[in-house]
């Protein structure tokens, strides 16, 4: 399984995934199974990656729609 298939498979179990410093944070972490502990753990790095890319996709694409679009933050959000 590669790093974004995981965090596809993630997703699908309504995990969520979250960067403090350099700890990776799974919620809810009691619904992992062994099998997702073992994913996560390989790929821990490439995951980080993924969702800091993540969350710097997300504010430039609310920043588009704020100035683009005519929203407002909030509604860019």
């Amino acid at each position: 399984m590669t790093p974004t298939e995981l965090r596809q498979a993630l997703r699908r179990a309504d995990l969520v995934l979250d960067v403090s410093g350099s700890a990776l944070l799974v919620t809810p972490a009691a619904r992992l199974t062994d099998a997702l502990r073992s994913h996560i753990r390989a790929h821990k790095d490439a995951l980080i990656d993924l969702v800091l890319i993540e969350g710097e996709d997300f504010e430039e694409r609310a920043a588009i729609m704020e100035f683009d679009g005519g929203m407002t933050r909030p509604e860019a959000e």
